[in-house]
């Protein structure tokens, strides 16, 4: 409860190169927290850019696990595609990659110290979202 971190991460995706997030997570009660994230993907032909937030439920003390936290969440926010292909002009403003998205989140937490959190996580596309992204990142406490 009351608990902020401040972190990085970087996912894999099935539709998606590689993409590069900071996040801030603040924990409401022992078993929620919100938080919000900037993340950036990059690759040849492509650029996109994400910022949102999210709701997580932490099933550590349910299940009594230690230092091992399972959770699940949801996340919303807008998303930004740009086509970087040389010598071709389209429009993208109604491109399915652009605008609000939604995921369904779920993932494991080690704490380390109770200031030091490694993870990893998995989303899934529920509105707008790609249909698999994976990675994983590092917490630190404030």
């Amino acid at each position: 409860k009351s608990s902020k971190y401040l972190g990085g991460n970087m996912n894999f995706g099935s539709s998606t190169s590689t993409s590069f997030a900071l996040f801030g997570e603040y924990g409401m009660t022992d078993y929620l927290s919100v938080g919000g994230t900037l993340s950036m993907a990059t690759s040849s032909v492509m650029r996109t850019m994400y910022v949102g937030g999210d709701v997580t439920l932490h099933l550590s003390n349910w299940i009594h696990s230690g230092s091992i936290d399972p959770f699940v969440g949801i996340s919303g926010g807008y998303n930004s595609f740009k086509d970087k292909k040389m010598g071709e002009e389209r429009d993208r403003t109604n491109d399915p990659n652009n605008g609000m998205r939604l995921n369904g989140n779920a993932g494991i937490n080690y704490y380390v110290t109770p200031r030091t959190i490694f993870f990893v996580s998995a989303s899934i596309g529920i509105a707008n979202g790609s249909p698999l992204q994976y990675g994983g990142g590092v917490k630190f406490g404030l």
